[in-house]
């Protein structure tokens, strides 16, 4: 492995919002799949003021394609905060692989809340 690495997007939509993730892929390694992104739950309270954010986490992707660890870095409101959490603890991947051999990776996630 040289070092080289390039970064992939993928966006799902959805009537929530829409989530986007971004994944590293080094030279070697097949980056995770999403196999069940079920969408968030949006805030009642948020829903009924008409108020939009957009919440980033981290999480990791573990070897068995789970999610673990899903970390708040940044959310305008702690219940678009613990929507983003609840709903990407349910989500499920294809597990990354380095060399053919299932490992856990980082992802970044950006969940947006908004009306449609």
């Amino acid at each position: 492995m040289d070092g080289k690495f390039e970064v992939e997007r993928t966006s799902c939509g959805g009537l929530a919002g829409w989530q986007k993730f971004n994944l590293c892929r080094i030279q070697g390694h097949q980056a995770a799949k999403a196999k069940h992104l079920p969408d968030p739950a949006y805030p009642e309270n948020e829903r009924k003021s008409g108020n939009e954010g957009r919440a980033f986490l981290h999480a990791v992707v573990d070897d068995k394609g789970n999610v673990r660890m899903p970390t708040v870095v940044s959310s305008p409101d702690p219940a678009f905060a613990n929507a983003a959490i609840e709903a990407v603890k349910k989500w499920a991947f294809e597990p990354a692989k380095l060399s053919g051999e299932p490992v856990a990776v980082l992802i970044t996630i950006e969940m947006e809340f908004r009306h449609f």
